[in-house]
């Protein structure tokens, strides 16, 4: 199975969800780095979705629109999941350009209080 690495956009299966979490099968953007996610099994991922309309208006949300991905929606950073790539049948779709990384992280560093 291949490890993935900061950067990649995957498919993922999120079932089992709760309530608020996103539910299904759709894209996410992988954040925590191939390294670490070699060493623990796992990787660190925020889902990408059409609609996410309460997170865009409280400015927790990246477009992916204009960026010359395949992959369409916005990151929606407030949504951290720790998943098994293998128990949840993670595929690769692609790699979001740096910059879409950062803003994500930067957007994370602020729901979680770190200073950049």
């Amino acid at each position: 199975m291949r490890t993935f690495d900061r950067g990649d956009i995957v498919w993922i299966d999120f079932e089992p969800s709760v309530g608020t979490e996103q539910k299904g099968t759709r894209p996410a953007l992988v954040l925590s780095p191939k390294e670490v996610n070699r060493m623990v099994g796992h990787f660190i991922c925020v889902p990408i979705s059409q609609g996410a309309n309460l997170n865009r208006t409280l400015g927790f949300t990246v477009s992916l629109i204009g960026t010359g991905l395949k992959t369409q929606g916005v990151v929606i950073s407030d949504q951290i999941k720790a998943v098994d790539p293998v128990e949840r049948n993670a595929r690769f779709i692609e790699t979001a350009p740096q910059y879409i990384i950062e803003e994500v992280l930067g957007k994370l560093a602020v729901i979680l209080g770190i200073d950049e």
